[in-house]
């Protein structure tokens, strides 16, 4: 492995991270200070699902420290109504975040996607709020057959799905999370520039073969996550979008208790804080020959999309904050 000298580049941005609550919460926010604003993630329990629920968080998360910046989510349920986005807004919310039923850790929703296009009455005012919705899109089940979708193979066939989206709300903000295979990476690019992606550390710098066996059986639950580690192939394609002005940073930082990732079926979701993911995407980027473009991946391009404004170099993070904090 090279050793990389230093890089000076603006305060990044986590444009997905999972805080989560409680004590939990009180351990890993610290890992997430050196992002100049987060973009935390609703599915606790219970969801961040209304304008109370947005209230109770961001008071929980401000709590721990005062000067943190988090963009909270609201999250889309069967419940979600015109009225729920409209006093959402009004918080201050501008995501609206979406995560397929069963699909994903705490997607209890009700709506899978074959459910989506129901609720495309609520997707509208969305829209006519001017918030972004964002995405996990996995199919976990077949629709036709009722059998589980094998977990590699659960992204590429959501892709219907989000062209179906995509080309029913134009000019509606929509974010892919965490892209993991070489097609959705193809799909994304040939979306208008209203659709954007994001990407992680995990998945441009490790594949299945860190993760599963050869005979399919976990055997590093640690770098279990939904969506899985895919291919060499896919990795590469993945890493290579870096240097595309449509995709962002979102380490989805998405820590567990130790005892939930052991076992047979660890819980879903990799712990990847700044001081890991950062360093691991600019050792990637060395890879590829693409160093020039870290700053805009990590730092500039998310905050553009969000409607953000990205802080000057060398600022300090709690003068952003106070800047910020409408957002």
């Amino acid at each position: 492995m090279k050793k990389l000298g230093f890089i000076i580049i603006r305060k990044p941005f986590s444009a997905h991270t999972h805080l989560r609550q409680g004590k939990e919460l009180a351990d890993v926010l610290p890992s997430s200070n050196i992002y100049g604003a987060v973009v935390c993630m609703g599915n606790i329990q219970p969801p961040v699902s209304d304008f109370q629920g947005v209230r109770k968080y961001r008071a929980e998360i401000i709590r721990q420290n005062p000067q943190f910046l988090p963009i909270l989510t609201l999250m889309l349920t069967k419940d979600t109504t015109a009225e729920t986005l409209k006093r959402a807004r009004e918080e201050g919310i501008r995501v609206v975040k979406f995560m397929p039923d069963a699909a994903t850790t705490n997607a209890l929703s009700g709506i899978t996607l074959p459910d989506l296009e129901k609720f495309y009455p609520v997707i509208g005012e969305i829209k006519r709020l001017n918030m972004i919705f964002s995405g996990h899109w996995e199919l976990a089940v077949d629709p036709k057959t009722g059998k589980e979708i094998p977990y590699s193979e659960r992204e590429e066939a959501a892709l219907p799905y989000f062209d179906k989206l995509v080309k029913a709300f134009p000019n509606m903000n929509i974010i892919f999370e965490h892209v993991s295979t070489a097609a959705a990476v193809e799909f994304i690019k040939a979306t208008p520039a209203n659709v954007a992606a994001t990407i992680t550390a995990h998945h441009i710098s490790k594949t299945h073969k860190d993760v599963f066996g050869a005979d399919g059986k976990i055997i590093d639950p640690h770098y279990f996550c939904y969506p899985v580690l895919k291919k060499e192939g896919d990795r590469l394609a993945v890493a290579s979008a870096y240097a595309n002005p449509k995709f962002f940073f979102g380490p989805d930082d998405a820590p567990h208790p130790k005892e939930r990732k052991m076992g047979d079926k660890p819980a879903g979701g990799i712990f990847s804080p700044a001081f890991i993911a950062l360093p691991t995407v600019l050792e990637v980027c060395e890879e590829l020959g693409l160093v020039e473009h870290f700053e805009r991946f990590v730092s500039l391009r998310g905050p553009t999309f969000y409607d953000l404004q990205p802080p000057p170099e060398k600022e300090s993070r709690s003068r952003y904050c106070r800047q910020r904090r409408q957002y």
